[in-house]
């Protein structure tokens, strides 16, 4: 059975329902992962690997709140990977200097072996 199916049919039920209806009633829930997090844990939606099926849950929940059931916490703009968006310059970038016309006018370049990996403290390696 597809597991998005059953998801969706599962929480469209009236019982499942008053069972969010509860869950956001609590207020303990500051995002719409929070709530779907708690709802896999209640409803028992995990996947092969015993993890909860998140992604799948907050489409149902969203399906479910655009048809008037119920109101999620508002959506984190975070995009669709939560990273930080990108920093954008206050100026364009200067133009380069002394770089040939054509890659293949590149000269002095030469792989070298590293041997060890060196740490830094400002988180990347």
């Amino acid at each position: 059975m597809d597991a998005q199916n059953e998801i969706k049919r599962t929480l469209k039920q009236e019982t499942s329902i008053e069972v969010i209806r509860g869950l956001l009633a609590q207020q303990e829930h500051r995002s719409r992962s929070s709530v779907a997090e708690s709802v896999c844990q209640h409803f028992g939606f995990f996947d092969a690997r015993q993890r909860t099926q998140t992604a799948g849950c907050v489409k149902a929940l969203r399906e479910l709140e655009r048809a008037g059931h119920f109101v999620l916490p508002a959506a984190l703009d975070q995009g669709r990977t939560g990273a930080k968006s990108a920093r954008r310059l206050g100026e364009p970038v200067e133009a380069a200097r002394d770089v040939p016309e054509q890659a293949s006018d590149v000269r002095g370049l030469a792989l070298i072996k590293v041997e060890t990996l060196i740490r830094c403290a400002c988180g990347t390696s």
